[in-house]
């Protein structure tokens, strides 16, 4: 007759007792908690010391700085995006205008250093 895997294994660790996979289970997952917990802590005592040295450095005024700095970089990039569209459409109407006059075949593209 064939048994089953588990009894098996069961009979070759623990022939005279009854082997508990949860309670096995339950004890890999406890030690496994206790090996990473010192890395835990380590990280978190890291995490907290950044956090106490950017606090201490950074006054309110620097601060303020920086959010206007950042506040300053996205009106730029809006401000660039903006140029590509309106340069983008000026490309199209330009096309349009000069393939309507006769004077540019439909498939010309302008080169990507041409400045208007």
């Amino acid at each position: 007759s064939v048994k089953p895997t588990s009894t098996i294994v069961q009979y070759i660790t623990f022939p005279n007792s009854p082997y508990n996979f949860i309670k096995l289970e339950q004890e890999i997952i406890r030690l496994k908690v206790q090996e990473l917990a010192p890395q835990r802590d380590k990280f978190s005592a890291k995490v907290e010391a950044y956090q106490t040295i950017l606090m201490n450095n950074l006054a309110e005024g620097e601060l303020q700085k920086l959010l206007n700095k950042q506040t300053e970089v996205l009106k730029l990039e809006e401000h660039i995006e903006t140029n590509n569209i309106i340069t983008e459409s000026t490309k199209k109407r330009l096309r349009s205008e000069l393939f309507e006059k006769k004077v540019l075949p439909p498939e010309h593209k302008f080169s990507s250093t041409h400045r208007e």
